[in-house]
Order: structure tokens, then sequence, then C-alpha cells
């Protein structure tokens, strides 16, 4: 994996500063929807972690999307991605 010629100014890239913060509203945007949609038996019937485990989550798939920005690609992993996708 080759990173980008900036890679090290990574704080300085706004995709980067929005991922991050997307990241961020989305893990708590997670746990109170989930919470508050939810009947209270499906409450109790849930680990307390469950929520928490989801909010994460969310956090690491958006979160990787600033982590994507700075690896360098080229032409050809693109294509072989893409090549993937559509078998």
């Amino acid at each position: 994996m080759n990173l980008i010629d900036n890679a090290s100014q990574w704080h300085k890239l706004w995709s980067v500063r929005l991922a991050i913060i997307t990241a961020v509203l989305s893990a708590v945007g997670v746990i109170t929807s989930a919470y508050v949609a939810m009947s209270p038996a499906l409450k109790d019937a849930l680990p307390d972690w469950v929520p928490t485990l989801v909010a994460l989550l969310s956090f690491v798939a958006a979160a990787g999307t600033g982590i994507a920005r700075v690896v360098r690609q080229t032409m050809q992993q693109i294509d072989d991605d893409t090549d993937q996708a559509g078998a």
C-alpha cells in the first residue's frame, strides 16, 4: 500500500476532517436512534453492549473513508476492484 504524497498532512485535508465529523455524528445518531426506536421488550432482550457495538462499527466504517483518502491507488487497483464488484 502506497500513500499519497501529502499523506503526512492528513489533518489538513478537508475530506479527512469531514470524514471524522461524519463518523462521530454517525455514532451518536445510531446510539440515540436505536434506543428511541426499540420497544421496551426488545431493549430488555438485547445485551447492553449491542448499541455500543453498532455505533462503533458505524464509526469505523465512516472513519475508513478518511483513511482511504490518503491511500494511493493505481488505475490497475481501481480497475481490479471494479471487475470484482461486477462479477
